[in-house]
């Protein structure tokens, strides 16, 4: 239910109702009414719920459908290396066509250290999906 995920939300960032009411510009009472499924939140709410936490997906809490995840080749890195911790943490401010830019430079750099240590590299993954 769409009120348990907005009521889940407001826990895990630690605030009261009337905390998250007064960051989003509402009554805490509004909240309330969402969270027990009394009301449907307005597209102004959740316009400010967005920009107050922009890492929110819409989708799940209006459908409590979770984002598809890809079935990847395991990790070889792990949330302690402290250089992926940094790049992740530099490519979460970026938007999308940013993140595509480091990427391409990565790999155009990862190639030119290939030549130079006289392997033969192997073609970019932004080249084949083009």
């Amino acid at each position: 239910m769409l009120g348990e995920r907005l009521k889940q939300l407001r826990k895990e960032k630690a605030l009261s109702q009337q905390a998250f009411a007064a960051m989003l510009g509402t009554a805490s009472g509004y909240i309330s009414e969402i969270e027990k499924g009394k009301t449907m939140p307005g597209s102004v709410f959740l316009c400010s719920l967005k920009r107050e936490f922009p890492k929110t997906d819409l989708n799940w809490l209006l459908t409590g459908e979770l984002p598809e995840i890809v079935a990847e080749e395991p990790a070889r890195w792990t949330a302690k290396d402290p250089v992926i911790s940094q790049i992740t943490q530099v490519l979460d401010d970026l938007d999308l066509a940013s993140r595509q830019e480091v990427l391409k430079y990565a790999e155009e750099r990862k190639q030119l250290m290939e030549l130079r240590a006289g392997k033969k590299p192997k073609r970019a993954q932004t080249e084949k999906n083009e």
